[in-house]
Parts: C-alpha cells; structure tokens; sequence
C-alpha cells in the first residue's frame, strides 16, 4: 500500500510540474502579446503623428508652387505648428508603453 501511494505522490508530483510549466509558458505568451500590441500602438501614434507633419509641409508646398509666396509671419507660424508636432512626438516618447527588458520568468501582480 505504501508503495502504491509513494507512486501515486511521485505521479501527482510530476504532474504539478508539468501543469506549471505550460501555466508559465502561455502567461509569458500573453505577457510579449501584451507588450507587441502596446508597441503597435505606439508606433501607430508616431506615424500618424509624423502624417500630420508631411501633410502640413505638403499644403504649405502646394501654396508654394501655385505662385502664393510665404510672408515671414506664415514661415513662423508653419515652423511653430511643426515644433508642436514634434514637441507631441517626443511626449508621448517619453511615456513608452512597454519597459520590461527581457522575458525572464517573474512574479506577476493579479488585479
């Protein structure tokens, strides 16, 4: 009988181990899936916030180009409207979405 159950300890063993295994292995697939969609979007962010700046630079061109000629106060104003521009790229730099470094195993906070 003791025989038995030392087996059946030694199977429930192995069994918990290989449960932890797959359990650590699918949170830290979720955890890069997490991180990849968080720099997606980021990156979506910064394109679209460097479209804005090329479709500005392409009105203020057509201008250019249909003979309209920039004063001094329009060159200020299209260099002030492409610093914010910019300014907005470099702020939301600064909040990058993801900061992990590596994909070691780790404690995970539940929430």
């Amino acid at each position: 009988m003791n025989k038995n159950m030392v087996q059946v300890i030694e199977e429930q063993n192995k069994i918990s181990e290989e449960v932890d295994q797959v359990v650590g292995r699918a949170v830290t697939s979720l955890q890069f899936q997490d991180m990849v969609g968080q720099l997606i979007q980021h990156s979506r962010t910064r394109i679209s916030n460097m479209e804005n700046a090329w479709v500005r630079m392409g009105e203020w061109a057509s201008h250019t180009q249909s003979g309209q000629e920039a004063s001094p106060e329009r060159i200020s104003q299209m260099r002030t409207e492409i610093n914010d521009i910019f300014a907005e790229a470099e702020r939301l730099s600064e909040r990058s979405p993801v900061q992990q470094n590596s994909l070691e195993s780790s404690d995970i906070d539940l929430f």
